[in-house]
């Protein structure tokens, strides 16, 4: 299951403390990302704007307590292309 910033009923708890650990930190522009648990495996994907914000959701993801490991498919988008 999926949970993005839409979703706001789910069966999949950990899913969804992941999200919600990455909107009350204030990283509203993750909004991009979909969490997807597989027992105690978080899968991010979606898109971020920058490495550091692939990263920063991969470490918010890695610290939700029941946790264990973290997949992270997050494709980096320039969200200012140079032409």
């Amino acid at each position: 299951m999926f949970i993005n910033a839409t979703s706001e009923h789910s069966k999949d708890q950990l899913a969804e403390r992941v999200w919600n650990s990455m909107q009350r930190l204030g990283f509203h522009r993750l909004t991009r990302v979909r969490c997807e648990s597989r027992g105690t495996t978080i899968v991010l994907r979606g898109t971020a704007n920058s490495y550091y914000q692939k990263q920063l959701a991969q470490t918010i993801a890695a610290k939700v307590p029941g946790v264990h490991h973290v997949i992270n498919q997050l494709q980096v988008i320039d969200a200012h292309p140079t032409l």
